[in-house]
């Protein structure tokens, strides 16, 4: 992922991590719980969990080290999900 950095010509490069890799349904997670925090297969209720709304086209995922914090809200009064915040990467195809 790149941005403009705001006093170089240079890029700025920022990591994120793929938690649905494009054309893949399996929904990995981030465990906040666990020492390490590992990639884990998300679950509900005992139940794997899987992408429901197709097969994406874009790899998702999150940036680490970032917080929505539920007590920040909008003017609109949407407020942070305690999670870290999301990405979609729209390329030619899944990231290793």
């Amino acid at each position: 992922l790149l941005a403009a950095a705001e006093t170089t010509t240079s890029p700025k490069l920022f990591n994120f991590i793929v938690e649905i890799p494009a054309f893949q349904t399996a929904k990995m997670e981030v465990s906040k719980d666990l020492r390490d925090n590992p990639i884990i297969q998300d679950s509900k209720k005992g139940m794997p969990r899987y992408y429901g709304y197709g097969s994406p086209f874009f790899n998702y995922g999150l940036l680490p080290q970032t917080w929505e914090d539920p007590s920040n809200c909008n003017a609109e009064g949407i407020c942070g999900d305690d999670d870290p915040l999301d990405v979609m990467e729209v390329g030619s195809g899944p990231l290793p």
